[in-house]
């Protein structure tokens, strides 16, 4: 898959000082890829007035969660356990409510309402996608990096021939850009962000939209900071 770039970059002032010959730029570039994987959550909840029932009934609902993932070709490798928790359930402090939370990644975006139905006929009661992804990230990434740096040294090459200088380099590179990675999503149940939300409960309609290919901003910046000499 060919990653659509449509790069920008933005030059800030160059601080020349022409006593120690240093110059400095600013430099930030962004693009776009198209998202091949999706991250989907899929939780089990049980409430009963028993703390041991609601722990055997998630296990019970679990094993056929997992078996659906089986079929679907999902091993014990590729099913990522987020969080498990158990509590009295909100408003009724003779009930309890346990609840365990997992997370695959779905390549196939078309099996994704097929999976979704399989998986609360076998269970679990909540669903959703909680992000896109795309295998190209780090590389585009890397990409990105390379054309910012690139083209601060066209920049610095272009000043220093102005005012005469014969060498240059740089000695100093400051990243200010935000970092994501696809752990973020498959080690946490919180603080994650969502290019698209589904959210399914087991007890509504699931007259749910079919997931469509969502894209992913990517950017980075800079501050280079140059030696030059006559």
């Amino acid at each position: 898959m060919k990653a659509f770039f449509a790069i920008v970059f933005l030059y800030g002032a160059v601080l020349y000082a022409q006593g120690n010959n240093t110059m400095v730029f600013n430099v930030s570039g962004d693009t776009s890829i198209t998202a091949d994987e999706i991250i989907v959550e899929i939780t089990v909840s049980k409430i009963d007035s028993s703390s041991i029932e609601t722990a055997n009934m998630v296990h019970s609902s679990l094993g056929g969660v997992l078996k659906v993932l089986d079929n679907y070709g999902y091993t014990k490798g590729s099913i990522f356990f987020i969080s498990s928790n158990q509590q009295n359930y909100y408003g009724r402090p003779k009930e309890f409510i346990s609840t365990q939370v997992y997370r695959i990644i779905l390549t196939k975006f078309d099996l994704f309402d097929q999976l979704k139905e399989d998986l609360v006929k076998a269970g679990a009661t909540g669903i959703r996608v909680v992000a896109f992804w795309s295998t190209e990230y780090n590389q585009t990434r890397k990409s990105l990096y390379s054309k910012a740096i690139a083209s601060a040294n066209e920049r610095a090459k272009y000043f220093v021939s102005e005012i005469g200088g014969k060498t240059f380099h740089i000695t100093s590179l400051t990243d200010d850009s935000r970092e994501q990675s696809i752990n973020q999503y498959l080690t946490s149940s919180n603080n994650f962000e969502s290019n698209g939300m589904v959210a399914i409960q087991a007890q509504r309609s699931f007259a749910a939209p079919t997931i469509t290919t969502g894209r992913i901003n990517l950017s980075v910046s800079m501050k280079i900071s140059y030696e030059y000499a006559f």
